[in-house]
């Protein structure tokens, strides 16, 4: 009887733990919606050491979901939830439309 209720008790602790440990990485990993305005944005690009293109999502969609490059060290690729995939074009410093993916 003395061994059961130790084995309890040290699954007990587990359990307890497991959860106390999930609950901190829901709350470390959830993303609050700070959307960045067009002035935040053009705030940042103007200067010479941010210079970026922000990845282009429609209205509803999320991402980008990933990023993968070619064999040939081409893209990055990525994918956004509604099914586009678009490539950063390195001569033309902007993001095309590369593909859509098909349910």
């Amino acid at each position: 009887a003395n061994i059961n209720a130790k084995l309890f008790l040290a699954a007990s602790i587990g359990v307890v733990l497991s959860i106390l440990a999930a609950l901190n990485v829901i709350k470390f990993c959830s993303i609050k919606n700070n959307a960045a305005t067009a002035a935040d944005i053009e705030k940042l690009s103007n200067h010479e050491e941010n210079k970026f293109e922000v990845v282009p999502i429609v209205e509803g969609a999320v991402g980008p979901e990933s990023f993968a490059f070619d064999t040939l060290g081409g893209g990055p690729y990525t994918s956004v939830s509604d099914g586009c995939i678009v490539k950063w074009d390195q001569d033309k410093h902007h993001w095309i439309n590369f593909a859509v993916t098909s349910p």
